[in-house]
């Protein structure tokens, strides 16, 4: 086997052993903060993006369920999206492509970020088509 082989074989298995244990796993993430934009008519009547409004309070419960494949945001009204497919990792990324409870499809992402100080949080982005939400989040497990 040359190395060139070996390379894509190893690289094949860590690949599926990170998917695997992303699968398996249940996180709990609560949220402290919220901004939306959403998109609206210009003066040519184009619909364009608006800018995200200022981040909000907020208390929002969500859980990513990689033993069901899905996805739950416990607001004012719970969310419900399935997962269909899991992103290859890309360090401190993670996309989700997701079908939420009325059959549109749409990708999910989640961001591990830090502050300045060094502190670990979390950015969770829903894209709709005529509107987005970013939670900024921390691990439950942090607290």
């Amino acid at each position: 086997m040359s190395k060139k082989h070996k390379y894509f074989l190893i690289f094949g298995i860590i690949t599926t052993l990170f998917q695997l244990q992303l699968n398996s796993q249940v996180l709990k993430f609560k949220a402290f903060s919220l901004s939306t934009k959403v998109k609206e008519l210009d003066d040519n009547l184009d619909l364009i993006w608006q800018d995200w409004d200022d981040w909000r309070d907020n208390s929002s419960l969500i859980i990513i369920d990689g033993k069901k494949d899905r996805i739950k945001i416990f607001a004012n009204k719970t969310l419900v999206f399935d997962i269909v497919k899991y992103n290859e990792e890309v360090q401190d990324e993670f996309y989700f492509y997701c079908v939420d409870d009325e059959g549109n499809e749409l990708k999910l992402e989640l961001y591990k970020k830090r502050t300045k100080e060094g502190k670990v949080y979390f950015q969770f982005y829903i894209r709709k088509e005529d509107i987005q939400a970013v939670y900024n989040l921390k691990l439950l497990e942090d607290e």
